[in-house]
Parts: C-alpha cells; sequence; structure tokens
C-alpha cells in the first residue's frame, strides 16, 4: 500500500511539473472578462494563447504558489523581493498588424511586478518605429491604412419613425450594447459592427443612425496624451511615432508627456521637467534612445475599450502571447446548457 502511495504520488508531481511548464512557456488558457474586443471575442470566451509564437517570456517573480497570479485565499501569492531581468526565449514569428495578443497591464507596472499584473487582451494595430494615426476612426499606419479587422463595433444613435423598441429587439439583432435615450423608446444609444447596422439601417421603421463622436473629456479615463497641447479623441489619434528599441527621440518640454513614463516607469530612469528644461537622470537633454520596443494596442469595441489610447504603449516586457483559439465559450446569463455557445468552440482567432 506504502509503495502504490509513493507511485501515485511520483505521478501527480510529475503531472503537476509538466502541467507547471505547459503553462509558463508553452500555452496559457484566459477568460475574455470584458467586452472590450467585441464583436470578435465575446465576453465569456475561454481562449487558449500561444508562448511559443513570440517566445516565452521568463519570469521575472519565480517564487511564488503554482497556478496562482496575484493571490491564493486572501493573501499575496508572490514573493517580489527577489526578481530576475527581463529574458525571452527566441519564438518563431513576430508580433505583427492586426494581431490579437495578450499583455500585463501597463498601469500597473509601478505599483506590481510586471509577469504579475492583470491581463489584458487587445489587437495590435502598430508596430516599433511606425508613425500611428487615427483620422475619422480609421488607422493609419506611416499615412498607410491599416486594414481593419473584420469584427470591429462603435456606437451609434437610433432613431425610429415612432415605433418603440423593446429588448426583443436588440436580442434578435445581436445587439449586446444598447440603452434608451428618451421615454418613449424610440431613440436609442447602441454599439454594433457595420453589419449588424446596415441590416437594421434597411428595416422600415428605423428612421435614422448616426455615429456617436467621442470627443476628448467624453471617456471614463483621461487620455494619456491629456496636456492641452494635444487635442486628441478616441476617433481621431495622433500622429504619434511608436518607439523602437535602439531608436532616438527627440522631443520639448509639451511632447515629454507622450513618452515620459516610458522612460521613467518601463525603463527605470529618473525624469524632471522644470521651466521647460528636460532632465533625464540629472542630465539636461532633449533626447533619448529607447531600450525596448513598445507597441499600440486598441480594443475591437472601439468606442468601449481602455486601450493605447487611454494608458499608452504596451513594452515588449510586458508581452505574454497570441491568442489563438477558443476552445469554450459561454454566455454568463441564462441556463448551463443553453448559455453555451456551441458555434464558437474551436473556433480560431481572426
Amino acid at each position: 500500500m506504502r509503495e502504490e502511495l509513493k507511485e501515485w504520488s511520483k505521478a501527480i508531481l510529475v503531472a503537476l511539473l509538466i502541467m507547471y511548464l505547459l503553462t509558463a512557456f508553452i500555452f496559457q488558457k484566459f477568460k475574455i472578462p470584458s467586452m472590450s474586443m467585441e464583436n470578435s471575442l465575446l465576453k465569456g470566451d475561454y481562449i487558449l494563447v500561444s508562448k511559443l509564437h513570440y517566445g516565452a517570456r521568463l519570469p521575472i517573480t519565480p517564487l511564488g504558489i503554482p497556478f496562482t497570479h496575484q493571490s491564493f485565499m486572501g493573501l499575496k501569492s508572490y514573493f517580489d523581493k527577489i526578481k530576475l531581468p527581463y529574458l525571452r526565449i527566441p519564438g518563431f514569428t513576430a508580433l505583427n498588424y492586426n494581431d490579437v495578443f495578450v499583455f500585463n497591464n501597463p498601469i500597473e507596472s509601478d505599483q506590481i511586478p510586471t509577469d504579475r499584473s492583470d491581463f489584458f487582451i487587445k489587437r495590435c494595430v502598430g508596430l516599433p518605429g511606425d508613425t500611428f494615426q487615427i483620422k475619422n476612426k480609421v488607422c493609419f499606419i506611416n499615412d498607410n491604412f491599416l486594414r481593419p479587422a473584420k469584427g470591429l463595433q462603435y456606437t451609434y444613435r437610433l432613431r425610429t419613425d415612432g415605433t418603440p423598441l423593446d429588448m426583443s429587439f436588440f436580442n434578435t439583432h445581436n445587439i449586446k450594447e444598447w440603452g434608451p435615450i428618451n421615454e418613449k423608446l424610440t431613440k436609442f444609444q447602441i454599439t454594433a459592427p457595420n453589419s449588424t447596422i446596415e441590416k437594421i439601417n434597411s428595416l422600415s421603421y428605423i428612421e435614422k443612425i448616426s455615429p456617436v463622436r467621442f470627443h476628448k473629456g467624453m471617456v471614463p479615463e483621461p487620455i494619456f496624451t491629456s496636456n492641452v497641447n494635444f487635442e486628441w479623441d478616441l476617433d481621431n489619434f495622433g500622429p504619434i511615432l511608436i518607439p523602437k528599441k535602439g531608436m532616438s527621440i527627440e522631443f520639448n518640454s509639451e511632447s515629454i508627456s507622450l513618452y515620459r513614463r516610458l522612460i521613467e516607469v518601463y525603463e527605470n530612469n529618473e525624469v524632471s521637467v522644470f521651466n521647460n528644461i528636460i532632465r533625464i537622470n540629472g542630465v539636461d537633454t532633449n533626447r533619448y534612445t529607447f531600450k525596448m520596443d513598445y507597441y499600440f494596442a486598441m480594443g475591437d469595441n472601439r468606442h468601449n475599450s481602455e486601450d493605447s489610447r487611454i494608458w499608452g504603449f504596451v513594452p515588449e516586457d510586458h508581452v505574454v502571447g497570441k491568442a489563438n483559439l477558443i476552445i469554450f465559450s459561454k454566455n454568463e446569463t441564462g441556463p448551463l446548457f443553453n448559455s453555451i455557445r456551441w458555434d464558437r468552440i474551436f473556433r480560431f482567432i481572426d
């Protein structure tokens, strides 16, 4: 009995070790927690993220409870007194335009170790060295049109000819984000992809559908370029240069606001600006050479996504992996069996 128990213990330990190595270096499962990537990824989708594509990042805080991220039973699950430098195993591809990728939350970098901050998932729309710009909702790279993803959706105002609409209308057309603007239920604000808008706009009782313009100041969090000299918003943004490793960028006391967090927080320098004089590590300068690559990321739900337009660039050491496959999907409302989205199971992510 003792020998049998010993063999079982060995088998369980080996299985746990293999599972840990697979999760750390090969792939990891995530659940989509919000609507920021709709209509491409839905809240309740379970996805598989490959760490091999871009190369697995070695642990920065290696000491912690296995299979936990930030906490275990209400307590911190990792020991952050020992930190390792950022290193990545070579991958077999580079992060590219329109890749859907997972990364650690850049906003938490000055509070939590990089590999222990929350996970975000967005679409890559700008690469290191690019000049990125949004003109009337359309993305441009170095003045060239960037092909949009299929699942993009925006916010619109809808008005009927006096016919009231109820929940059944929005359920029928698979519109998840909607709200009435008047008590008669004839005016609404909705969020939907272009294909849905074209379909409902052809209905006889729909009088008008017009896009909502999200001006500066209409978003819940300040845009990272909130400096008064940058009148950018969610639909018209930039142009902005995305830093590349080894690239030297010149700036002044106004444009330093675009890059200060990168220099100060992600690349560990001391930055001060006083009387229009920029000082980095005690030296007066108007130029900085970056040590890492950076990316620009946006959610496919373009008017309901906190992304690079809000908090800035994604540093390369925050990148976790490429989202490849939806392995399961469940609507979080309704009975268990009926809420499973069978048509999304084992669907590749575009």
